[in-house]
């Protein structure tokens, strides 16, 4: 009796639950692993959607947030008074300048100077305090284990304002650059903004305070220099008080002194010469038997023209005289007699011009030694 073998018909399903033959494993096909993953298509499904509702969840459900950055570049410090005599220029900011700047930046006092210019403490999103509590929060509250308005923490605010500020430097420049992230987009560009310029303006309040000092200092410093200059022109005024050395016309009363004196005696030299010239004239006349009465000296005498006239008028009278009446005539001889006299005086007047000039010339003479003299004494002193 002949044995029939059957193949036994096994379905897919039937397939997923038959245990591979560990020979098997490694000559399994592409098709068998879709086969694999078709039969556990439920578990896939179940996973991709419940990792899509939560992804949508989260989409939902969070709050967006912006970040804005502000940049500020350090340059130079040039112009101070503090500086004003360094012979270098002003040198570039290094990296521990700009690593001291972020610290400054980010330090709490300048936060804190932000948050009240800002008026953050009023702001739910960086004051804890004014946050509505949540379900376990009003659990709190009702059961009096929480305040019901608790007071504003500046720490605090200051905390949350640093977590969500963020400053570094430029890689390869001067520049820092000042992020700031928040769920309201106008908070997130007026807060690096705002901290940039009061940053800068610290710096500046920084800078005017130590101009100020330098000010002040040279201030005093002038202060000190008028006291000596003062001083210093009282000691001077005092020894030329006592030297006499007065300041006339911007210069001191010996020196004009000496000026008046020098004028005054090329003056007496000149009078001295033309006095001296007028009685040299005078008597190389007499010495040569001329007539001195033509010396200008003479001429100009108004007893010696007087004289004159009269002589002549004399001589015209004598010589009329002489047409009618003889020589021996008494009126003649008396007319001769007074002709005598006129002559004499007049040679006497002409003496007394000399003389006059004899006596003008050794004043002259006497006035020169005496103002060389004085100049000499001037001079010596």
């Amino acid at each position: 009796m002949s044995e029939t073998q059957t193949n036994p018909i096994v379905s897919f399903g039937d397939r997923r639950r038959t245990t591979p033959d560990e020979n098997a494993i490694g000559d399994l096909s592409p098709w068998e692993i879709l086969r694999g993953i078709w039969a556990r298509k439920e578990i896939i499904l179940c996973a991709f959607a419940g990792f899509m509702a939560i992804a949508v969840f989260w989409l939902a459900t969070v709050t967006p947030t912006y970040t804005v950055e502000a940049r500020v570049m350090l340059s130079p410090r040039a112009g101070e008074i503090s500086t004003f005599d360094a012979e270098s220029g002003p040198s570039l900011p290094d990296s521990e300048t700009l690593q001291s700047e972020i610290q400054v930046l980010t330090s709490r006092a300048l936060v804190a100077r932000l948050i009240a210019d800002l008026g953050l403490a009023a702001n739910p999103e960086f004051n804890p305090a004014l946050r509505s509590p949540g379900f376990l929060g009003r659990i709190a509250v009702a059961f009096g284990m929480r305040e019901r308005n608790p007071q504003t923490d500046i720490e605090e605010i200051t905390d949350v304002v640093l977590s969500r500020l963020e400053v570094y430097q430029k890689s390869g420049s001067r520049v820092i650059a000042i992020l700031f992230t928040s769920v309201d987009p106008r908070m997130a560009a007026i807060i690096p903004n705002r901290l940039a310029e009061l940053y800068i303006a610290q710096q500046i309040e920084q800078r005017s305070g130590v101009n100020n000092e330098a000010t002040k200092w040279l201030a005093e410093q002038i202060a000190e220099l008028r006291v000596k200059v003062q001083e210093s022109e009282a000691a001077v005024e005092a020894f030329r008080t006592k030297s006499g050395l007065f300041l006339t016309n911007g210069s001191t009363l010996p020196q004009q002194q000496l000026t008046e004196l020098n004028s005054q005696l090329s003056t007496a030299e000149a009078d001295r010469a033309a006095a001296q010239a007028k009685l040299g004239n005078a008597r190389d006349l007499l010495a040569s038997g001329n007539a001195v009465n033509s010396a200008a000296e003479v001429l100009q005498s108004p007893l010696i023209q007087n004289l004159r006239q009269q002589e002549v008028a004399l001589r015209a009278q004598i010589a009329q005289m002489s047409e009618t009446l003889l020589p021996s005539h008494p009126r003649v001889q008396e007319a001769e007699a007074n002709l005598a006299d006129l002559q004499v005086q007049i040679e006497k007047e002409v003496h007394k011009v000399i003389e006059a000039l004899e006596n003008e010339a050794r004043v002259a003479t006497a006035r020169v030694n005496s103002l060389r003299a004085s100049l000499n004494r001037l001079q010596r002193r």
